[in-house]
């Protein structure tokens, strides 16, 4: 299991080596640091393991680990189930602002 910083850095990590050797770990707190802040996740630091948070607070971890891509389109397959009426709530209003802002969202 990992931390919430590995959970949403994992799949950008490439952009946060040098020499495609080693891993600048400053760069990739700032990027986990910044989505937190976006997406107002809820952690007590970027060391908590991802297991040990709410549903929802894990779903957006999630969406920040994807988010860090350059992406252009994102298929949500039921992004807000098992998780509590706040939480749904918060996730469908990132998801609207996220077409607003010209990503192309499809939920299952």
């Amino acid at each position: 299991m990992r931390n919430i910083a590995e959970n949403i850095n994992i799949s950008v990590r490439r952009n946060f080596t040098h020499l495609k050797l080693f891993i600048d770990k400053k760069k990739e707190e700032m990027n986990a640091k910044e989505y937190v802040k976006k997406l107002k996740i809820k952690i007590p630091s970027l060391n908590q393991l991802i297991k040990n948070l709410s549903g929802g607070n894990q779903q957006k971890v999630i969406l920040a680990r994807w988010l860090s891509e350059d992406i252009k389109v994102m298929l949500l397959d039921e992004p807000t189930r098992g998780i509590d009426v706040g939480a749904k709530s918060e996730i469908y209003s990132l998801i609207y602002s996220l077409a607003e802002n010209g990503f192309a969202v499809v939920v299952v």
